[in-house]
Protein backbone atom coordinates (compact mmCIF):
# COMPACT_ATOMS: atom_id res chain seq x y z
CA UNK A 1 0.00 0.00 0.00
CA UNK A 2 1.08 3.53 -0.60
CA UNK A 3 -0.54 6.72 0.51
CA UNK A 4 -1.29 10.03 -1.12
CA UNK A 5 -0.65 13.09 1.03
CA UNK A 6 -1.97 16.60 0.70
CA UNK A 7 -0.92 19.47 2.95
CA UNK A 8 -3.99 21.39 4.05
CA UNK A 9 -2.10 23.95 6.11
CA UNK A 10 1.32 24.45 7.62
CA UNK A 11 3.12 27.19 9.46
CA UNK A 12 5.05 28.27 12.52
CA UNK A 13 3.84 29.47 15.91
CA UNK A 14 6.80 30.66 17.98
CA UNK A 15 9.29 27.77 17.97
CA UNK A 16 6.72 25.20 16.93
CA UNK A 17 6.21 24.13 13.33
CA UNK A 18 2.87 22.57 12.50
CA UNK A 19 1.15 20.88 9.60
CA UNK A 20 -2.30 19.55 8.82
CA UNK A 21 -1.99 16.70 6.35
CA UNK A 22 -4.71 14.72 4.56
CA UNK A 23 -3.66 11.11 3.96
CA UNK A 24 -5.48 8.72 1.62
CA UNK A 25 -4.37 5.11 1.08
CA UNK A 26 -4.31 3.79 -2.47
CA UNK A 27 -6.36 0.82 -3.66
CA UNK A 28 -3.71 -1.81 -2.94
CA UNK A 29 -4.20 -4.09 0.03
CA UNK A 30 -3.60 -2.46 3.39
CA UNK A 31 -0.43 -4.02 4.87
CA UNK A 32 -0.62 -5.91 8.13
CA UNK A 33 1.29 -3.81 10.63
CA UNK A 34 0.31 -0.44 9.17
CA UNK A 35 1.64 2.05 6.66
CA UNK A 36 4.72 4.22 7.27
CA UNK A 37 4.42 7.96 6.76
CA UNK A 38 7.47 10.26 6.91
CA UNK A 39 5.91 13.56 7.97
CA UNK A 40 9.30 15.37 7.94
CA UNK A 41 9.54 14.56 4.24
CA UNK A 42 5.88 15.32 3.49
CA UNK A 43 6.13 18.72 5.21
CA UNK A 44 9.70 19.44 3.97
CA UNK A 45 10.93 19.88 7.54
CA UNK A 46 14.57 19.81 8.56
CA UNK A 47 15.51 16.21 9.30
CA UNK A 48 16.80 17.24 12.73
CA UNK A 49 13.19 17.91 13.76
CA UNK A 50 11.10 15.08 15.15
CA UNK A 51 7.47 15.17 14.04
CA UNK A 52 4.88 14.46 16.73
CA UNK A 53 1.36 13.48 15.69
CA UNK A 54 -1.05 15.32 17.97
CA UNK A 55 -4.25 13.91 16.49
CA UNK A 56 -5.58 11.79 13.64
CA UNK A 57 -9.15 11.33 12.54
CA UNK A 58 -10.82 9.55 9.66
CA UNK A 59 -13.78 10.43 7.51
CA UNK A 60 -16.77 9.20 9.53
CA UNK A 61 -18.70 7.62 6.66
CA UNK A 62 -16.71 4.39 6.48
CA UNK A 63 -16.41 3.48 10.18
CA UNK A 64 -12.65 2.87 10.29
CA UNK A 65 -10.59 4.17 13.22
CA UNK A 66 -7.00 5.29 12.57
CA UNK A 67 -4.34 5.18 15.27
CA UNK A 68 -0.82 6.60 15.03
CA UNK A 69 1.95 4.23 16.12
CA UNK A 70 4.61 6.74 17.19
CA UNK A 71 7.22 4.07 18.00
CA UNK A 72 7.20 2.86 14.36
CA UNK A 73 5.94 6.01 12.55
CA UNK A 74 3.01 4.11 11.06
CA UNK A 75 -0.71 4.61 10.78
CA UNK A 76 -2.74 1.61 11.92
CA UNK A 77 -6.37 1.24 10.85
CA UNK A 78 -8.94 -0.52 13.01
CA UNK A 79 -12.51 -1.69 12.43
CA UNK A 80 -15.29 -3.26 14.48
CA UNK A 81 -14.14 -6.73 15.46
CA UNK A 82 -15.91 -9.99 14.79
CA UNK A 83 -16.21 -10.46 18.55
CA UNK A 84 -18.33 -7.28 18.74
CA UNK A 85 -16.29 -6.15 21.75
CA UNK A 86 -12.95 -4.70 20.68
CA UNK A 87 -11.60 -3.05 17.57
CA UNK A 88 -9.37 -5.25 15.41
CA UNK A 89 -6.60 -4.00 13.16
CA UNK A 90 -7.50 -4.26 9.49
CA UNK A 91 -5.46 -7.14 8.06
CA UNK A 92 -6.02 -6.46 4.37
CA UNK A 93 -8.39 -4.52 2.16
CA UNK A 94 -8.95 -1.49 -0.02
CA UNK A 95 -8.68 1.53 2.28
CA UNK A 96 -8.82 4.13 -0.51
CA UNK A 97 -12.18 5.49 0.73
CA UNK A 98 -10.61 6.29 4.11
CA UNK A 99 -9.26 9.83 4.22
CA UNK A 100 -7.40 10.65 7.41
CA UNK A 101 -6.46 14.08 8.71
CA UNK A 102 -3.28 14.41 10.78
CA UNK A 103 -2.26 17.36 12.96
CA UNK A 104 1.52 17.20 13.30
CA UNK A 105 3.97 19.43 15.17
CA UNK A 106 7.75 19.64 15.49
CA UNK A 107 9.88 21.69 17.85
Amino acid sequence: MAVTTSITKQGVIGDVQYGIVEVTPDTDAYPSGGESIAFSTVLSWNTSLTPVVISVQASAANGYVPQWDSANSKVLIYEAGADAAALDQVVTGDMSATTMTFFVIAV
